[in-house]
């Protein structure tokens, strides 16, 4: 019940980000993967890229953000979701936000963003995050953690993360988007299963969605490509082998946390008129 009154209370306003002068929503995809990239980058929790999505929305939907500060948004808010989530070891520095941005901005400026952040939305940095949902409505995983059940977390995990990308998703909950999320994924791995508790319109705007995932969350659920080639109306991923100096590394973080490897990343582009996310 908790977690259900938090997500109304810490949900963003579309409505409000549509006034953005200088944002446009084909913008974001170039954002969340290059937050995607970090977050794979320092190994840290699943539900950190999802309550980074959503300081960004909220901060979004209660100031203006230009253009050229709209990636500083979106580390701030990694930073603090971060902080708020995972070890400190875990969490990058000022110097490797500056270096992953291609040194665009000066460290102080990360500061001063996650002060402003944070003042903005009143240090009100908790969210039941769609994630958070979705782990408590996992069936519990037998010890042998055999295929099929990671195999199910992973389909829905990736639904999850589809649904940050686009628009109409957040007019709804993250408790609906996650329980839909398990629905369909249980249906597309078991197709006699009933679907229980998905919501019809989230469900079709996932499929609808498929085709628009972007090169790099296709490659992180690179695994899960061959489940949409058995399902008549889903495209398979637009699969991309990782370059050698790919950005993702283990799960322990990355390898020298004083040296990141070069050219691993660079900043999302935002150009001025939509382009194809692939």
């Amino acid at each position: 019940m908790h977690m259900k009154e938090m997500q109304e209370r810490t949900s963003s306003d579309a409505n409000m980000m549509d006034l953005q002068p200088e944002l446009e929503w084909y913008m974001r995809p170039y954002l969340l993967d290059f937050l995607i990239e970090i977050h794979s980058s320092f190994g840290l929790q699943p539900s950190t890229l999802f309550l980074a999505a959503n300081l960004i929305d909220r901060y979004c939907s209660r100031r203006v953000v230009y253009k050229k500060h709209y990636q500083l948004v979106g580390c701030a808010a990694l930073w603090i979701a971060a902080k708020y989530n995972d070890p400190k070891d875990r969490v990058p520095n000022v110097r490797e936000l500056r270096q992953m941005c291609c040194n665009a901005y000066d460290e102080e400026m990360f500061v001063q963003m996650e002060g402003h952040v944070l003042n903005t939305l009143e240090w009100t940095v908790g969210h039941p995050t769609t994630h958070s949902f979705l782990e408590a409505a996992l069936p519990a995983r037998p010890a042998s953690k055999d295929a099929s059940a990671g195999s199910l977390a992973e389909l829905a995990s990736f639904f999850c993360e589809l649904a940050l990308f686009h628009r109409e998703f957040l007019s709804f909950s993250p408790s609906a988007i996650a329980a839909s999320a398990l629905a369909l994924a249980q249906h597309m791995l078991s197709p006699t299963t009933p679907n229980p508790n998905g919501d019809a319109k989230i469900m079709r705007l996932f499929q609808q969605s498929i085709p628009l995932a972007t090169t790099i969350l296709s490659r992180k659920y690179a695994s899960m490509s061959s489940i949409f080639t058995q399902h008549s109306g889903m495209s398979a991923f637009p699969l991309t082998p990782p370059p050698q100096s790919s950005a993702r590394l283990s799960a322990s973080g990355p390898a020298s946390r004083s040296e990141l490897p070069s050219g691993m990343m660079t900043p999302p582009l935002t150009p001025s008129t939509p382009t194809p996310w692939n």
